[in-house]
């Protein structure tokens, strides 16, 4: 890929007991988490958001069925990942037990560190790992700490460029006149009005 266009961040589809599906930046969860399982292989957050937005369809479409006629929520992934042109044989689902759990060390102080100076802001994952060497923790750490902010309601992962109607917007500048290009993940598009402060494209965050 070319790097001017950006790098893609990727997330985790996961599940919880309650068949409820989320995504998640890292594969090991924290032990406050409800996941209970988890797609092996990462996607971008474009294809995560059809994902979605295909299980919302199926779920109105089959409302007037019965509960147990509908499809395990696992197969229809993998059926709309199929149908998306992934190849379904590397896809598997993971369950978490005991032994994935992550126990948080640092304490609240790093996570009010953290919110006081992302408070507000749209960051970018390039502007994430920026951070991270500026408070001289970890790119996974950082990462981690951004996402408990959504899982906690406070913040959200969107494309940096994201569909709007026929075309894409810029989530950082406004910008709608961005440039196309074909990734491995589809059609993508890169907005060219705010690079200078770093890329901002659809298979970014």
């Amino acid at each position: 890929m070319n790097m001017k266009r950006g790098v893609c961040m990727q997330f985790f589809l996961t599940l919880n007991k309650d068949d409820n599906v989320s995504f998640s930046p890292v594969r090991e969860m924290d032990r406050h988490s409800e996941v209970t399982s988890y797609l092996n292989v990462p996607l971008d957050l474009l294809t995560i958001q059809i994902v979605l937005k295909r299980l919302l369809r199926r779920s109105s479409a089959s409302f007037w069925f019965k509960a147990s006629k509908r499809k395990n929520v696992k197969v229809e992934i993998l059926e709309i990942l199929k149908a998306l042109g992934w190849e379904v044989l590397a896809l598997r689902w993971e369950d978490i037990g005991i032994s994935s759990e992550i126990h948080q060390n640092r304490g609240d102080k790093e996570d009010e560190v953290f919110n006081r100076l992302v408070s507000g802001r749209q960051l970018s994952s390039g502007d994430l790992h920026r951070l991270a060497r500026e408070l001289r923790i970890s790119d996974e750490t950082i990462i981690r700490l951004a996402h408990r902010n959504v899982e906690q309601g406070r913040a959200l992962w969107v494309p940096a460029v994201k569909p709007r109607g026929r075309g894409w917007q810029c989530q950082r500048c406004g910008e709608m006149e961005v440039e196309e290009w074909p990734s491995p993940h589809g059609t993508a598009a890169t907005c060219r009005s705010c690079e200078s402060i770093g890329p901002s494209t659809s298979l970014d965050a």
